[in-house]
């Protein structure tokens, strides 16, 4: 399937999209970076910010975007096990990520996708929710 018209309403869509102001704070990179002597460390812009400024843009130009998860749910590499100076083995439980699928559609029915996991902090309903949102 060609992707000509989807390019060509991106390229109109990224030339038209202004700059995203610093609307947020991360506290934690906050403190990292005022030991560090800078003064606006941990600023970022937030998704809401990103979108006031693209969803107009997106739209004007016949295009959207939607991430979902894809149902898939893989096991990485699990690090081999430590040994503490008390001489205690440990095993470390394996990680855990979530597969999602974002995909860029023209108007035209012209689309693009790309496919990322994200890890999962636990393996229960909360887990899934944090790496939704993260998503």
């Amino acid at each position: 399937m060609s992707t000509k018209e989807l390019y060509s309403a991106l390229a109109k869509a990224q030339s038209a999209v202004g700059s995203v102001i610093k609307d947020a704070t991360n506290p934690h990179l906050a403190d990292q970076g005022k030991k560090l002597g800078k003064l606006n460390a941990g600023g970022y812009a937030s998704l809401s910010a990103y979108l006031e400024i693209a969803k107009p843009v997106l739209l004007a130009n016949g295009l959207s975007i939607l991430t979902m998860p894809n149902g898939s749910v893989t096991e990485g590499a699990a690090p081999g096990p430590s040994t503490s100076s008390a001489g205690l083995v440990s095993y470390p439980s394996t990680p855990c990520q979530l597969g999602f699928t974002s995909t860029l559609t023209h108007e035209s029915g012209q689309s693009i996708s790309f496919t990322f996991e994200v890890p999962l902090a636990k393996r229960d309903a909360q887990g899934f929710g944090i790496a939704l949102a993260y998503a």
